[in-house]
């Protein structure tokens, strides 16, 4: 029997409106003046079902999910 790996979703806003965060995607972006930079976004579910790429400045998670991470005080 196989298992299936099912990826945790987080909950987030996405430009002011509810989604599911995917994952980070990373992309190579070229200016005209032929420079190029990569650029992050992420990937992100919005409510109605649609996926978008997201700048990362316009994603806020809501699940609390860094307090799983924190180291308690030791005296």
């Amino acid at each position: 029997m196989s298992r299936i790996f099912m990826p945790e979703y987080r909950p987030c806003f996405a430009k002011g409106k509810k989604a599911l965060f995917h994952c980070w995607a990373t992309e190579s972006v070229v200016r005209l003046l032929g420079d190029n930079f990569l650029a992050t976004y992420g990937i992100v579910e919005m409510e109605d079902g649609r996926v978008e790429k997201v700048d990362i400045l316009r994603i806020r998670f809501v699940d609390k999910k860094l307090s799983e991470y924190s180291f308690p005080d030791k005296k």
